[in-house]
């Protein structure tokens, strides 16, 4: 029952995540990565126009690029506050309190109880044979094929 609610919690904590901070900052990188090939472009026809003759339309082609560079720029700053917003870090620090516990509440328990063919070519190093005749999944493996499971389905539920 405690997996089952630790499951359910991670997954909870992923969703708020993807809602709170994917979702923009993926929308913050695409506009970065815009103005970096917008950047690169004006910093490429400004050497291309490095004669003389031609010595203000460069300069003013690298004054351009360089302030689309510093338009990237603010958009990585926004986007490392995003990543570190109130809901995204309350949603890894539940995730980590919630793995902790059922470490500590499941340590030498099995954590759930599988048919052993479903694990077949790994039952022997993620469990033992409980006296039911079913795979008791240690709690480590448990947490780490729960945890991709969970942000797998995370990312099935809120697509970006």
């Amino acid at each position: 029952m405690i997996a089952l609610i630790a499951i359910l919690l991670v997954l909870v904590c992923d969703i708020i995540q993807r809602i709170a901070g994917d979702a923009r900052v993926s929308k913050l990188r695409d506009q970065q990565s815009q103005l970096k090939a917008e950047a690169a472009h004006l910093n490429k026809q400004a050497e291309r126009l490095s004669s003389p003759a031609s010595f203000a339309q460069s300069a003013k082609l690298t004054r351009k690029a360089v302030a689309k560079e510093k338009e990237a720029a603010s958009l990585q700053a926004q986007e490392e506050a995003i990543s570190g917003g109130r809901w995204v870090k309350a949603a890894q620090y539940t995730k980590t309190a919630v793995s902790l516990t059922l470490l500590l509440c499941l340590w030498g328990r099995p954590a759930v109880l599988v048919e052993p063919e479903g694990l077949w070519p790994f039952s022997s190093i993620l469990g033992r044979i409980h006296p039911t005749g079913l795979l008791g999944l240690s709690v480590v493996p448990f947490m780490a094929i729960s945890r991709r499971a969970s942000s797998a389905l995370a990312a099935a539920l809120v697509p970006l």
